[in-house]
């Protein structure tokens, strides 16, 4: 797998191109505690150049504790694209993507063309309700390893409702509890962390923005994606099938909006 260094840090990505004739860059970032794998799943075959990094102390990249920030997750995604010799690329990502692409996308106009925002989990502040959860498996992991983190889980009312009410997506914060106890504090710290400082910032994004939401999802709730696309000169907003109850439906929504999406965006 192709690597990049970034601060003394090795990161890792993939590289897809399977764009004829050629079509925009997309670097799609992944969500809080997943990796690179993350996003050629959900998008599937695309007609761009798809890069995508495993963020610091994420997947296979070095752990990188300073790195712990927006800010830092946006600069390395922009070191990327340095190395990749990429002027300008479209930017999209999931989840804690969604923040790191709409930070770069402030700091770095000159080098983002357009986004792609999938079920947003950050508006301007720190710690957001809807992420509590994971700061609390984050210092469980950290502190008390994995057993104890299951444990303390299993317990926690916010994951027995969910586990009640909506056991797709409890499955799926479950998953982190296979997240490596020494680099768990990457799940506090960002959670901990804004993308952005204030809503009215996103005024100055002057550039098209495809934000997709999806109902069902107590991890991504939908009015962040409206507020988003309220806040962007030039987004459309787009609601698909429920994430976790219909799964398949949902991927299939986000890959049609994600190509009609390119295809408009496809440089002249």
């Amino acid at each position: 797998m192709p690597t990049h260094t970034h601060k003394s840090h090795t990161l890792v990505y993939s590289l897809t191109d399977s764009s004829n004739p050629p079509g925009p860059a997309l670097l799609f970032h992944h969500g809080l505690g997943s990796n690179r794998v993350q996003g050629p799943t959900l998008l599937g075959p695309l007609p761009c150049t798809l890069a995508c990094p495993d963020a610091p102390s994420h997947g296979d990249s070095d752990a990188a504790p300073e790195l712990h920030t927006f800010d830092a997750l946006a600069d390395a995604a922009i070191a990327l694209l340095d190395h990749l010799a990429i002027d300008t690329a479209i930017l999209g990502g999931l989840s804690m993507g969604a923040g790191v692409s709409l930070n770069a996308a402030l700091r770095h106009p000159a080098r983002v063309r357009a986004l792609i925002l999938v079920r947003p989990a950050w508006l301007a502040e720190p710690n957001p309700p809807n992420l509590a959860i994971i700061a609390r498996i984050g210092r469980w992991l950290e502190t008390e390893g994995p057993e104890a983190a299951r444990t303390r889980l299993d317990a926690d009312p916010v994951y027995t409702d969910m586990l009640a009410t909506n056991h797709n997506a409890a499955a799926s914060l479950a998953t982190l509890l296979d997240f490596p106890a020494a680099r768990a504090r990457v799940l506090y710290e960002m959670v901990a962390d804004a993308p952005f400082g204030a809503m009215s910032d996103l005024a100055r994004i002057e550039i098209p923005a495809l934000v997709i939401s999806t109902e069902a999802d107590p991890l991504h709730p939908t009015p962040m994606a409206h507020a988003i696309a309220a806040a962007l000169p030039r987004a459309e907003h787009h609601a698909t099938p429920p994430r976790y109850l219909d799964p398949a439906p949902h991927t299939g929504a986000v890959r049609a909006l994600v190509n009609d999406f390119l295809t408009t965006n496809r440089p002249a």
